[in-house]
């Protein structure tokens, strides 16, 4: 779990396009096949957002990872677990809890196994 973790902070410093929080999601398959699904936070929006337009035209990382996984016709997202993480100024990990939005529709998906730092 510690390498997913790291592997979606790097992800998130790497590709966020937000200045100040730049957290990185993956979603792996929990068993078996080990293809992964990144994604960012971004300072953009998309139809479907979880995000209502009044709280700013953002992306969270889970919900771009669980985008890009749905155009590869992921469906049933029980089988997965999802690892969200970011690193603080400091180089270290810090918290990526997952917004009211985004942990409504972690719940509606059903992952098998949620982890964030």
């Amino acid at each position: 779990m510690q390498k997913q973790l790291i592997a979606a902070a790097e992800y998130g410093q790497r590709f966020s396009q937000h200045d100040t929080y730049r957290h990185g999601a993956i979603i792996e398959r929990a068993t078996g096949s080990k293809t992964r699904y990144y994604g960012s936070n971004s300072l953009k929006t998309t139809p479907g957002s979880p995000k209502p337009e009044w709280k700013g035209k953002t992306i969270c990382a889970e919900f771009d990872a669980v985008l890009r996984a749905s155009r590869e016709s992921v469906t049933d997202f029980t089988k997965y677990n999802l690892y969200v993480a970011r690193y603080g100024k400091d180089g270290l990990l810090r918290n990526s809890k997952p917004c009211m939005w985004c942990d409504g529709l972690i719940r509606r998906l059903g992952f098998k196994g949620v982890y964030h730092s």
